[in-house]
């Protein structure tokens, strides 16, 4: 059997009902999926949230004259990487792909059972690391490369 990592180009909305009252809903505009294949050689999918995409048309936000993420697409990022958690409870790592005209970035949400556990108490004693690469041009060689690496990295763990 073998697996394979593809993108996929559909929005994908995820919504969760947490302790019995309170729903978070969130829309992703695409990612990459894994599929594993089984003994009738058809390919089933396995995992829709290897690595969600969220692109703007623009940039919202620049700071001394670079731009940097605004709070309200960090925020809706980190509900995308919250529900792509819950959904799959033994991974703690998500990767999402932030995608501005020709850049990109990759941002890696580490989210613990300890945060999933005291998520919507009134007291929350952990927080949610998020490590993000630099801005990523396209249309400069050098940059492509780094982001082959960056994809490469993010099938392997699939």
């Amino acid at each position: 059997m073998s697996s394979v990592v593809e993108f996929r180009d559909i929005k994908l909305r995820t919504r969760t009902v947490l302790r019995g009252i309170s729903s978070i809903t969130a829309i992703d505009d695409g990612g990459l999926c894994s599929r594993d294949e089984n003994n009738a050689k058809e390919f089933i999918l396995q995992n829709d949230h290897v690595a969600i995409l969220e692109a703007k048309r623009k940039f919202q936000c620049f700071e001394e004259g670079k731009p940097i993420i605004s709070d309200a697409c960090l925020a809706q990022m980190t509900c995308e990487a919250l529900l792509a958690r819950f959904v799959d409870v033994q991974r703690e790592t998500v990767i999402v792909i932030h995608a501005t005209q020709h850049y990109l970035r990759f941002l890696q949400f580490e989210i613990s059972d300890e945060y999933v556990k005291d998520f919507g108490l009134d007291s929350l004693d952990s927080f949610i690391p998020v490590v993000a690469t630099p801005w990523y041009d396209l249309s400069n060689e050098s940059n492509r490369k780094e982001v082959v690496l960056n994809l490469c990295a993010i099938m392997r763990r699939g």
